[in-house]
């Protein structure tokens, strides 16, 4: 992928490891290359499953949407086993642990993965300063 908005020197970049979703329209440059639609991560992003699917965060991103969940991560090992670091918010009771591995069961379309939910003080951002929601160390 390769961006041509800087004439001087445009940035050309190769194996980003994004992964997008592909698109039938044409651009409107008249020009016949493919096109995506959207960007749906990095595939260090994406958890690897049992049986070798990859799942996308957007599939475990109701997460986010847990009232009592101030941040959270989501650590994968294995294959079968993922860890998910929770910060505490100000409304958190217990009953958040069991809807967070309901919520990873259903992405996981009945995998069997093993989900272990771990409270934690903080969690801290990446070199790049991101705070990243899933981390599979998974190759």
């Amino acid at each position: 992928m390769t961006g041509l908005s800087n004439y001087a020197m445009p940035l050309i970049r190769y194996s980003l490891g994004d992964i997008g979703t592909p698109s039938n329209e044409q651009c409107s440059c008249g020009r016949g290359l493919p096109l995506m639609k959207m960007i749906n991560g990095r595939i260090d992003d994406f958890l690897i499953l049992p049986s070798g699917r990859l799942l996308s965060p957007r599939n475990l991103g109701t997460l986010e949407y847990i009232d009592g969940i101030a941040k959270f991560r989501i650590i994968q090992e294995y294959k079968d086993k993922i860890v998910v670091q929770v910060v505490k918010g100000t409304n958190f009771s217990s009953k958040m642990i069991k809807q967070i591995k309901r919520n990873i069961l259903e992405g996981s379309l009945g995998e069997n993965v093993q989900i272990i939910v771990k409270t934690v003080e903080d969690i801290p951002r990446d070199k790049s300063d991101k705070l990243r929601m899933i981390l599979s160390r998974v190759t």
